[in-house]
């Protein structure tokens, strides 16, 4: 993998962590989602355009950022042995998601019970409750844990046999569009049983979406091994963009008018037997492909260098990505009696949590107990 290429794709990894925090600070002030602390948005427009962002965002983030932890995951087995990987895997995911579920979680938990619900509870009574222990936007990591961990261990019972005796090129468009449409269906069917929201529990894994984490997760891997990401063009990525966004800002309200979201609500767009559920599967991949096409054949053409800035920030993603619950809820917590439309708070709050995050994640990456972890 060249410098040129490997920066890229870290530039593409700095996005992602900035539209995670913007994805759950969007669903704080009245997007749709789970997530610890919410506010009622009563702006319509607001909300319909934190809809639309959020349902942007959840089409390709998460399935792109376990695409690009496998890619490189198959780069890291070209160089060590898989022993060694499941060491640093345990070091570098483990230990993250037990600090996170067991002191992040228990103090984010108690804050909400003591500032938002009101209640006082000795530590026993927090204890007792059934939802201090949860992994929050660690399921990430808990579940990348779980499918580096098989990676690995099937990597380890097949030995050192090499696999490059048919280099594989890259997909033509119109097998990849085939690929998305039968990617979709395959959500729709999975959501018929585990609809978008329903979530394993203390893991946090929305099962609706793991086809698409599996499948990406799967191609990452692929696309590594047989250099595919390099093989995307610039022209390629632009025609995609064109359909993203005729899917994006037409398609996608247009299926929510003739569903009769307004009326009927939205539960019967995330799952079970309805034409509705189906149609937002097969637009939610489709759009979702579509982005990670995008992204990297622009990101290849247009953003292969980094200011000192950006390589900051590129090495304090994963940190965000860790912390960034703890900053966002406690400035909402902060300016949660402020006299502000929730419209207001999140344009106001949106740069300042993301400064926050970064500036206080490069701190955290520079401490002793850091070093080899984050």
């Amino acid at each position: 993998m060249t410098k040129q290429r490997q920066l890229h794709i870290d530039n593409i990894r700095v996005l992602l962590t900035v539209l995670v925090v913007l994805h759950h600070l969007a669903i704080t002030y009245g997007g749709p989602g789970g997530w610890y602390y919410h506010e009622v948005n009563s702006n319509q427009v607001a909300v319909l355009l934190m809809t639309l962002f959020v349902a942007t965002n959840q089409s390709f983030f998460m399935g792109m950022f376990f695409m690009i932890s496998a890619y490189f995951l198959e780069k890291s087995l070209r160089r060590k042995p898989p022993l060694i990987l499941i060491k640093d895997r345990l070091r570098r995911l483990g230990i993250p998601l037990i600090f996170y579920g067991f002191i992040v979680s228990p103090f984010l938990i108690f804050l909400l019970i003591r500032y938002v619900d009101g209640r006082i509870l000795s530590i026993p009574e927090f204890f007792n409750t059934a939802t201090w222990v949860t992994f929050g936007p660690l399921w990430f990591v808990a579940a990348l844990l779980l499918f580096s961990g098989i990676t690995l261990l099937i990597k380890l019972l097949k030995g050192n046999n090499q696999e490059f005796k048919n280099r594989l090129s890259m997909p033509s468009n119109q097998k990849i569009i085939a690929f998305t449409i039968v990617l979709g269906v395959l959500s729709f069917v999975t959501r018929i049983w585990f609809p978008v929201g329903w979530t394993l529990r203390p893991f946090g894994f929305q099962l609706g979406h793991f086809p698409q984490y599996i499948v990406l997760f799967i191609i990452g891997y692929q696309a590594s091994k047989y250099d595919w990401l390099n093989q995307i063009t610039y022209r390629q990525s632009m025609n995609c963009l064109k359909g993203v966004v005729v899917m994006v800002f037409i398609l996608f309200p247009l299926v929510f008018h003739f569903g009769e979201a307004a009326t009927k609500g939205t539960d019967i767009f995330i799952g079970g037997l309805y034409w509705q559920s189906l149609v937002f599967s097969l637009w939610e991949q489709l759009v979702g492909i579509g982005i990670i096409i995008v992204l990297l054949g622009l990101f290849k053409e247009k953003y292969t260098n980094q200011t000192l800035l950006l390589k900051n920030m590129s090495a304090s993603a994963y940190t965000v990505y860790i912390f960034h619950s703890v900053i966002l809820v406690l400035l909402a917590l902060l300016i949660k009696n402020v006299e502000l439309s929730a419209t207001l708070k999140f344009i106001i709050s949106a740069p300042i949590v993301l400064f926050l995050c970064f500036w206080i994640s490069n701190l955290i990456r520079k401490l002793p107990f850091a070093k080899g972890i984050l």
